[in-house]
């Protein structure tokens, strides 16, 4: 079963706040793929009435569904199949997906940024300094966020609530190619959000491992929610607005690492 954002309905009006807010606080989550993001936007998104609703909001899937409903479309967002321009994109997404404490937030990949600012690496730096916070997260085992890419990408399980990936160990195999494909796409991303920050170094910055999120996410979340809202050291009353992701119990894809590793040494001895 696939499983996207679009599929899961989070662009459409059910997710929409009330009523529009006035945005006070805006941030920003970038990172690459599969590197736990999904699973903090979905735990910031349950915090009831406070730190926005936060999800990947440049996504071609989301700004054509949410774009559909802004009263005009003037002109079109460079990268994407939506119909407003992206100030003007903006500002729909603030009216619809702010709460009540003036908190905005969404989610960016690179892939994302540089399509909307056609290519030009200053273009994503400005449109990130109109955010009042950033959050990078990144992934240290790269073997496995390529294995977990290419799982997803041939899965169509782009987001995970703890299922078990059904694939055979030769299939695995078979998926060689594009686990290189992702590592090298992988590590290419790190080094331009790695550039991003340093060029947004007098912005306030947060930086989440994944590796950490699996140890105590609790604890991380924590830390994320005390950096958007400074005094805020507990974590609040969650409601189910979203469905929190989960990590499957891994079996498929550490065999599949550990396949993957051997191939690249036996491909250089």
């Amino acid at each position: 079963m696939t499983t996207t954002h679009k599929s899961l309905g989070y662009f459409g009006s059910a997710y929409d706040s009330p009523e529009a807010y006035e945005v006070t606080t805006r941030y920003a989550i970038f990172a690459s793929p599969r590197t736990g993001s999904d699973y903090v936007c979905a735990r910031l998104a349950n915090f009831q009435d406070m730190l926005g609703i936060p999800m990947e909001y440049l996504h071609q899937d989301a700004v054509a569904e949410i774009s559909a409903r802004a009263p005009q479309p003037p002109a079109v967002v460079p990268g994407t199949t939506g119909s407003v321009s992206v100030s003007e994109y903006m500002e729909l997404l603030e009216g619809l997906r702010a709460t009540p404490d003036g908190y905005f937030g969404l989610k960016a990949q690179p892939a994302q940024l540089l399509a909307l600012a056609e290519g030009k690496f200053d273009q994503v730096v400005e449109f990130l300094r109109e955010f009042d916070k950033l959050i990078l997260m990144y992934r240290k085992d790269k073997v496995a966020q390529a294995v977990s890419g290419a799982i997803a990408q041939t899965t169509g399980r782009w987001v995970n609530f703890g299922e078990e990936i059904e694939l055979t160990r030769q299939h695995g195999k078979m998926l060689f190619p594009l686990m290189a494909e992702f590592l090298a796409a992988f590590l290419k991303e790190d080094a331009f959000v790695t550039a991003v920050a340093e060029a947004l170094a007098d912005r306030p910055l947060l930086i989440v491992y994944h590796e950490s999120l699996i140890d105590d996410p609790d604890a991380v979340v924590r830390r994320v929610v005390s950096f958007l809202k400074p005094g805020q050291d507990t974590l609040p009353p969650e409601h189910d607005l979203l469905p929190v992701t989960a990590r499957p119990a891994g079996q498929t894809s550490a065999q599949f690492r550990a396949d993957f590793l051997a191939h690249i040494a036996n491909s250089a001895a």
